[in-house]
């Protein structure tokens, strides 16, 4: 028993490169800023799983990001939302999108769902480091 919880630990605190824990902290941004879950969190979780992050850092920062979330979602973010939301440009996309089951499952239309994931996805690059 002491073994496998020693070996979780280990798996959980491997891979302490600074691209490694920048890359989980900005997939956590992503994932915590985005209420419930929407099927591009699964996407991420999946990645998470296939490329070297490190895992400790990820579910830290999903517990950062999740309540600094609870705090923005009604008045920062329904905005950022809301304004991409309506904007008279994207409306033929929105309802093309809209129509799509695919997308329907996404939960686009919800303002605070759009406001956090475009929040998130803008600052997921300068949030990172990337190898020289």
């Amino acid at each position: 028993m002491l073994k496998t919880i020693l070996n979780i630990l280990k798996v959980l605190n491997s891979e302490t490169d600074a691209t490694q824990i920048s890359l989980a902290l900005s997939f956590s941004m992503i994932t915590g800023l985005t209420p419930s879950f929407p099927w591009h969190n699964l996407l991420i979780l999946l990645l998470i799983l296939l490329i070297r992050v490190n895992l400790s850092t990820f579910f830290l920062g999903l517990a950062v990001f999740s309540g600094i979330a609870y705090l923005m979602d009604q008045f920062f973010f329904h905005h950022i939302g809301l304004n991409i939301l309506s904007a008279s440009v994207l409306q033929g996309l929105w309802t093309v999108l809209y129509n799509s089951p695919l997308w329907r499952i996404e939960r686009f239309n919800n303002s605070v769902v759009m406001g956090s994931l475009v929040f998130s996805l803008l600052f997921f690059f300068p949030s990172t480091s990337w190898p020289d």
